[in-house]
């Protein structure tokens, strides 16, 4: 998942995007294959993705992160 994020951080900036929003399924708990694709919160959370929302309906809990780039002078 770590080169899957870096591959697409590169690709949103290389395309001006000012950030980047992911609904990863939450850390705390372990999580069947088919639901993983969405990704993992401490991951996103190892690469500055912030968590700005949380949803835990459904018996599943989605955290709504998003990192922003910072323009170079």
């Amino acid at each position: 998942m770590r080169r899957l994020v870096e591959a697409a951080l590169e690709f949103a900036k290389a395309e001006g995007a000012e950030c980047v929003e992911a609904w990863p399924v939450a850390g705390g708990k372990t999580v069947a294959a088919p639901f993983a694709y969405v990704g993992h919160a401490p991951t996103l959370e190892s690469f500055g993705f912030q968590a700005i929302c949380v949803d835990g309906r459904a018996g599943h809990t989605y955290r709504r992160h998003r990192l922003e780039f910072t323009s170079s002078p």
